[in-house]
């Protein structure tokens, strides 16, 4: 139970001094700057479109283009 113990504060405080330097910095309250913005444009993606682009956008990512031959598909995007 002691081992147990260790282990998991070990996890907790390695977890806690480890998130400055894996969580983007926009969530720390910095402003993005323009060079660091992620632009991207999509190409043939079929039917996992709609899902692909939301996790993108969700990560912050701009999507500025998309190409597919399937009009209802580069409709819907």
């Amino acid at each position: 139970m002691n081992r147990t113990s260790k282990r998991r504060n070990f996890l907790k405080s390695t977890a806690v001094a480890s998130a400055p330097f894996i969580l983007p910095s926009s969530i720390w309250g910095a402003k993005v700057k323009p060079n660091d913005r992620v632009v991207m444009g999509f190409i043939g993606m079929g039917k996992q479109n709609n899902g692909l682009l939301n996790n993108f956008i969700g990560q912050g990512i701009q999507a500025v283009a998309v190409c597919d031959v399937d009009t209802n598909r580069r409709k819907n995007a």
